[in-house]
């Protein structure tokens, strides 16, 4: 009776907090669980359990701790349940038990939030969705068992809180420190905590339970001394001395953290003063190789300083990162290395290339500048159409239309053209930017990116061009918690209506309808002639169990008759093994095969290369002298049966 009386109590005290802590959490699952599913690569919603468990549960299992002891603790209220004829240590028991209920409610609706937004590639198993259930509830002991003993320390559990949260902090991420040797770690991986089905880690979870438990033995002994000096002293209020202690603490914890940046701060790329160009302002550095290559080079460099210096001061951006260009005289003209760690760096081959070719290699630029300037917001959903659209268009106009070559207009407008063509009717040609690059490579992607800008620019004036690219591409991400959800508080959509004044629905179709009529542009039709009128098809022919053949071919387009094209085109099959996990992936040339661009649904068959289980990623493209880079006519992800 007296533990009902305990648990009847509580209830009273903290049902409603619990509940809304519950439809808190709720509201946190459903928006990761839609923010993975707009995504382009999104994986799983049961990735929103780790989420969760790294970020939002230890706020809820804090709140839940302070709820149920802390302020009965050192309030005082904890002297009067203790005289009653309970003893002192069933209140402590019946909170810790409450607390785990709590948790393992909380465990379950989670997961069953997850399963409601789940599909059929999730292959949700009662055995898979158990073990990840296992685990995530021995992780929620872990933080339950760590909240409940600090809980019992007063005022000083500010100081171990903060003491835990720095040693986690080491652990993760310092260099000379293997994370996956602790178990806790090692359980709440990237990619196995999730994914993996087969093995269960049933010593990371035994391991982790033995943590728990050494945690709530520790509150238990601290709370068993309630009648002493210890558990008195712990009550009071902090003293001067315990704020020097928690100084002493924070500035070491800092001096650490900067020594654990340092260290993970890779050294930067660096050229030296032979065979290097310089210019200072923007800054510029350039790598040309040889004195052979100085005359190519300084043209190059010069066409990248007249495209960054206007934009620059278009956009209103009061500094950019260095740029530093490498020459790779060895390479194909359009295979770029790229980063933005350390300024923004690219390497490529630009000795050979004609002013498409450079207003490629400028457009990465470009890319790479607003990536960084936008602390690498710009590449993701949904302003990487913009980030592509502008940096391609600005690459070919330098913001002033009249400068954009006709030749280089229908090219573009012709690869936007046959990629629209191939888009099922719903498909939205902006926010689902990310899938069409995956299917039709990025160039075409750039190219419809390019043409929603330029439809713009004609149709509403350079001006709006400028605001959307102030609006998306010019600023940072906000460094302070107001500062994001100010930032957040502005859809996309809205952002884009207000910089070029039309809506979102009006764009997409007027847009549409506008490409439509670029396609009877007497440049842009008769480059849309010579490319072969055949669809790709790819299948998995598993006659043979032992070795599995992936086929690809050609079929004629319905309504087209198939074209001779230029003799040096070619049909190309690419193809690439996949991981267990979707991302984006962009086939190299070291796995490829060519033919004769003919209707023939088995022009290639790739045999014994890949066995049951396997992912691939295969495409196939159009590559002619009539175009400057391959035009992929379609891709597909295959799993081999």
């Amino acid at each position: 009776m007296a533990t009902k009386a305990l648990i009847g109590k509580d209830l009273r005290e903290h049902g409603a907090a619990a509940i809304g802590l519950l439809v808190a959490s709720l509201v946190m699952v459903a928006l990761a669980i839609a923010q993975n599913r707009s995504a382009a690569f999104s994986m799983s919603p049961f990735e929103v359990v780790r989420f969760a468990l790294i970020t939002f549960v230890p706020l809820i299992v804090l709140t839940l701790g302070n709820r149920l002891i802390v302020r009965e603790y050192l309030s005082g209220t904890r002297l009067f349940v203790e005289a009653l004829p309970v003893g002192s240590m069933r209140p402590l028991l019946v909170k810790y038990g409450l607390g785990a209920a709590f948790l393992s409610l909380l465990a379950a609706t989670l997961l069953a939030a997850c399963v409601l937004g789940s599909s059929a590639a999730d292959d949700v198993t009662p055995q898979w969705l158990g073990q990840l259930l296992l685990k995530t509830l021995v992780v929620m002991c872990l933080y339950w068992s760590i909240v409940f003993c600090f809980s019992l320390c007063g005022h000083l559990r500010i100081v171990l809180y903060l003491v835990t949260l720095g040693i986690v902090a080491m652990i993760a991420w310092m260099p000379a420190i293997d994370a996956t040797r602790f178990a806790p770690f090692r359980l709440l991986d990237r990619d196995l905590f999730v994914f993996e089905r087969d093995v269960v880690p049933v010593a990371d979870m035994l391991w982790t339970l033995a943590l728990a438990a050494a945690f709530l033995v520790t509150g238990f002994l601290i709370a068993r001394l309630g009648n002493g000096s210890v558990a008195d002293r712990l009550a009071r209020p902090m003293t001067r001395r315990d704020f020097v202690v928690l100084g002493v603490l924070l500035i070491a914890g800092s001096g650490l953290a900067g020594v654990i940046a340092e260290n993970r701060t890779r050294e930067p790329i660096r050229f030296g003063n032979t065979s290097v160009l310089r210019v200072p302002e923007p800054a510029i550095e350039m790598y040309f190789a040889s004195e052979l290559y100085r005359e190519r080079s300084e043209a190059f460099l010069a066409s990248v300083q007249t495209a960054v210096e206007p934009m620059q001061a278009r956009l209103g951006i009061d500094a950019l990162p260095i740029v530093r260009l490498a020459l790779r005289p060895t390479r194909e003209r359009h295979d770029i290395d790229y980063g933005t760690l350390d300024g923004v760096y690219v390497a490529g081959n630009w000795l050979e290339n004609d002013s498409y070719d450079d207003a490629v290699l400028v457009a990465v630029v470009l890319h790479g500048l607003l990536t960084a300037r936008t602390t690498g917001r710009a590449p993701f959903e949904p302003h990487h159409w913009v980030l592509d659209g502008f940096t391609r268009w600005w690459a070919e106009t330098l913001g002033e239309p009249q400068a954009l070559q006709t030749s280089h207009r229908d090219e573009l407008l012709t690869r936007a053209v046959f990629v629209a063509s191939r888009l099922d009717d719903d498909a939205d040609l902006v926010t689902g930017w990310q899938g069409i690059a995956d299917n039709f490579g990025y160039p075409s992607a750039e190219a419809l990116a390019f043409s929603a800008v330029l439809y713009i620019a004609e149709t509403q004036g350079v001006e709006a061009v400028y605001d959307l690219g102030r609006a998306f591409l010019a600023e940072p991400v906000a460094a302070s918690v107001l500062g994001s959800f100010s930032d957040r508080s502005r859809p996309a959509w809205q952002r884009f209506t207000t910089a070029t004044g039309l809506t979102r629905d009006d764009f997409t179709r007027d847009w549409a309808a506008w490409l439509a009529q670029r396609s009877r542009d007497p440049g842009v039709a008769g480059r849309l002639a010579l490319i072969p009128a055949l669809d790709p098809v790819f299948e998995v022919d598993s006659s043979d169990a032992a070795q599995p053949a992936i086929v690809a071919g050609y079929t004629p387009r319905r309504g087209r008759v198939v074209s001779e094209v230029h003799e040096e085109a070619v049909c190309v099959f690419r193809y690439g093994s996949l991981s267990a996990f979707d991302y984006e992936y962009e086939v190299g040339d070291e796995d490829k095969r060519e033919t004769r661009c003919v209707a023939d649904e088995a022009a290639h068959v790739l045999s014994g290369r890949h066995g049951s289980g396997d992912r691939v990623y295969v495409a196939l493209e159009f590559e002619s002298p009539d175009f400057h880079q391959a035009l992929r006519l379609g891709s597909q992800r295959l799993v081999i049966p």
